[in-house]
């Protein structure tokens, strides 16, 4: 499936098809809300959930609530793996 969406992303850059990012496209496919993407972002940066509360004013409960439905909206099981599908 990832693999699909990566020549889909090639063949738009390739043709101009499209100027959506490889991150814009999957947070699509995955219906990632706003908030989400941001979270997404910050843990593919390699921050923690104490970190990524301290930047978005949110409690540390609350970053886990969001990625917990991160998880399963990307049907993944940790950061990790969420890393490697959002990693081109």
């Amino acid at each position: 499936e990832i693999e699909k969406m990566e020549k889909k992303l090639l063949r738009s850059i390739r043709t101009k098809e499209s100027t959506e990012t490889y991150f814009e496209l999957l947070s699509r496919k995955f219906d990632l809300s706003s908030r989400e993407q941001e979270i997404v972002q910050y843990i593919i940066n390699g921050m923690d959930n104490k970190d990524i509360a301290e930047k978005l004013f949110i409690s540390i409960d609350t970053v886990k609530s969001h990625f917990k439905n991160i998880k399963v909206k990307c049907k993944v099981k940790n950061k990790i793996q969420l890393a490697n599908i959002f990693r081109l």
